[in-house]
């Protein structure tokens, strides 16, 4: 409640009934459903999309006119806001990500989830934690392993997808095994 996500629905002229991907990229709406965006792919296959712009992303991307530290990037603001509530940022993309499939599926839509860039992150988590909700998850561009950035220095721009304490549970390729041959 609350949360308004910027959304643009395409429906291509043969469209599969009851098929959708709902796509989420990095750079947002503009990158997805761009003339040369992951969209287009789908489309011209019959598929209904939905590209959302999850929180942070598109046009709620905080960093617009900002000078922006690549290495932390622009939303770490949205990061420590979510982290002082006893939140995680991670999680609640990974929430936008489930209502947008929920709207789908309320239309009477099976998903594909398709996500692009550091939403892949959230992605990985949404489909985890509700992974009957997906049909397949496709996640390209995105951080393969948590243990990646620890590894790294500097990390660059990975706060955004930080989730307190996680390693000491999982790693983000114990994600992606829980979804079997989605």
């Amino acid at each position: 409640p609350g949360v308004s996500l910027p959304a643009l629905m395409l429906a291509p002229a043969n469209a599969k009934p009851g098929q959708s991907v709902l796509i989420v990229a990095e750079k947002g709406i503009a990158e997805a459903a761009g003339e040369d965006g992951p969209a287009q792919g789908y489309l011209k296959d019959g598929y209904t999309v939905l590209a959302v712009d999850v929180r942070g992303l598109g046009e709620t991307y905080p960093g617009v006119g900002k000078k922006v530290d690549k290495r932390i990037g622009a939303d770490w603001e949205d990061y420590f806001r979510a982290y002082v509530l006893g939140r995680s940022y991670v999680g609640m993309r990974a929430e936008d990500i489930l209502r947008s499939a929920a709207y789908l599926r309320d239309k009477g839509f099976a998903v594909r989830l398709a996500a692009y860039g550091n939403v892949g992150v959230p992605a990985l988590h949404a489909a985890a934690l509700e992974p009957s909700v997906f049909e397949t998850v496709t996640i390209s561009g995105a951080l393969r392993s948590w243990t990646d950035v620890i590894r790294a220095r500097p990390a660059v721009n990975q706060l955004i997808n930080t989730v307190q304490g996680a390693l000491k549970v999982y790693d983000l390729p114990d994600l992606a095994a829980t979804l079997g041959d989605k």
